[in-house]
């Protein structure tokens, strides 16, 4: 079970180095936060959610991701 976790993280900040690589919305997110005083490491967490929240409501929905269908504040709490 431990491997799983371990292989689930570094997917996880693999999908993170690819949106920060990229620019974009995410890419956006990233720096706003950074600029407004937020510790880096909390906006990368925030941003691997932001990742499996929309993973899993394609998965959930059984429909594919449309970068220009799912907006940003659609999955935050709140």
């Amino acid at each position: 079970m431990p491997n799983t976790y371990k292989s689930l993280g570094k997917a996880k900040r693999q999908q993170f180095l690819d949106s920060r690589a990229r620019a974009g919305e995410l890419n956006d997110y990233f720096i706003r936060k950074v600029a407004e005083g937020k510790n880096k490491m909390s906006v990368i967490n925030a941003i691997r959610n932001k990742i499996i929240q929309r993973v899993f409501a394609c998965v959930k929905n059984k429909i594919p991701y449309d970068k220009n269908g799912l907006k940003f504040n659609n999955f935050s709490k709140g």
